[in-house]
């Protein structure tokens, strides 16, 4: 997701011009991408990362890229990973209260008693808010991936202790867990590669 800037009118040009510009550039766009691939091919059968994020083999190209331009697209990328997932909970009213009771009050071990316990957003029931236990479990199976990302943790796998053995669904606040290194700490476990410095480089298209 791309937040892009406001062209200004005396700024702004047509397709033909735009068409132009880029076919007069074009032969040096595409040789410093591909000085940039052959640099990042050299080095990425020896990118390891402290912590492997979703899209992994992804993430270690951008840390390849990284290595050797001198660039910070992996930090940026996590980052904004982690700000998508955050608006997309904020969008969801069901999601957010659970988020808010949590933080409040802490581990909740029934489905039926955390529906009970979180109040309505406003005096109308929200489109898509639970209307029983059930479906308030299923919505926060399906939320379990947004939660984690600030922190809050969904366990489905433990059973209540009585004799009807029921399944649990224990939602609750992870320990904080040790600041994982950035990319650029992580850097330090990589060969030493130099960025591109002569002739067409990426570094004047960045």
């Amino acid at each position: 997701m791309l937040d892009l800037q406001l062209i200004e009118e005396d700024r702004r040009r047509t397709e033909e011009e735009l068409d132009r510009a880029f076919e007069a550039v074009q032969p040096a766009v595409l040789g410093a991408l591909l000085d940039l691939l052959a640099c990042v091919l050299a080095v990425l059968p020896t990118v390891r990362l402290g912590s492997m994020p979703r899209m992994a083999d992804f993430a270690r190209v951008l840390a390849a890229v990284d290595q050797v331009q001198e660039w910070k697209t992996l930090d940026a990328y996590l980052a904004t990973t982690a700000n998508l997932a955050t608006d997309a909970l904020e969008g969801d009213p069901f999601g957010a209260a659970i988020a808010t009771l949590v933080e409040q009050a802490g581990t909740w071990r029934e489905t039926a008693q955390l529906l009970e316990a979180l109040p309505l957003p406003g005096p109308i029931r929200p489109q898509g808010w639970p209307k029983d236990a059930t479906r308030a479990g299923g919505r926060v199976k399906r939320l379990a991936l947004l939660l984690r990302s600030i922190g809050i943790t969904v366990d489905d796998t433990q059973r209540s202790p009585d004799r009807h053995r029921h399944k649990l669904l224990i939602v609750f606040r992870a320990a904080p867990e040790e600041e994982p290194a950035s990319a650029a700490d992580q850097a330090s476990l990589w060969p030493e590669v130099a960025p591109i410095g002569q002739g067409r480089t990426p570094t004047e298209l960045h």
